[in-house]
């Protein structure tokens, strides 16, 4: 897909910060905002400024949010792609620094109030 279609359809003024690169069905890379912005007009091919992933720098079906959380922090990516296995990194999801937080705001206030009782 050239660059100048990736950033339409999926990033443009208000989009998703990265998307995962698949060839033949398998997560090769991902494609972040930040890499692509100056490319907007570009017809050159998106992969050009992917960020190549390794099965190492994915996450696999099963993984806990802790360790996700400490994978995005070592790679310094605020999402990473979910893959079923690291022999077929055939993808299954995207996970981003927001999911994993979603949930922290709830127990915090939860905490917050149990505090207040005592």
């Amino acid at each position: 897909m050239p660059a100048a279609d990736a950033w339409e359809s999926f990033f443009g003024p208000r989009g998703h910060n990265g998307y995962p690169v698949l060839r033949d069905g398998r997560v090769v890379g991902l494609l972040l905002r930040r890499r692509l912005q100056g490319a907007e007009a570009s017809r050159q091919p998106c992969v050009i400024w992917s960020e190549p992933l390794s099965p190492s720098q994915v996450l696999l079906a099963g993984m806990s949010a802790r360790h996700a959380a400490g994978r995005m922090a070592q790679l310094g990516f605020s999402r990473l792609p979910v893959v079923d296995g690291p022999d077929s990194m055939r993808l299954i999801g995207v996970v981003s620094l927001r999911d994993l937080l979603a949930n922290s705001h709830v127990l915090l206030h939860e905490e917050t109030v149990r505090e207040r009782l005592r």
